[in-house]
């Protein structure tokens, strides 16, 4: 017999969608948890646990995320309450440096 055409088996969707939405509830819940409480601890945790379900199921973090966490110490770059950037212009070429304050 042949096969039925729509039978295919198919994976619907994105590949770990469910660590996906974790993730991006840990991203959330660390930027909340500085905005409301200043906790920068609470925070360096949940970008930690991010950074290895990304690590364990090989997921990309986007790089626009990845600007705004510290490779070092894992806390999220606010400019004004966890980071302080300063423009400086030299020979017609302007600067960006970021000053961790945390």
């Amino acid at each position: 017999m042949a096969k039925k055409k729509g039978t295919r088996n198919k994976q619907s969707g994105v590949p770990h969608k469910e660590a996906m939405l974790r993730m991006n509830f840990l991203y959330q819940a660390a930027y909340t948890a500085i905005g409301n409480s200043d906790s920068l601890t609470t925070s360096r945790y949940y970008i930690s646990t991010m950074k290895t379900i990304s690590k364990r199921l090989v997921i990309r973090i986007d790089p626009s995320i990845k600007r705004t966490i510290c490779k070092r110490c894992n806390t999220l770059l606010i400019p004004g309450k966890t980071s302080s950037s300063r423009l400086r212009s030299m020979n017609a070429s302007v600067s960006l440096s970021i000053d961790m304050s945390a």
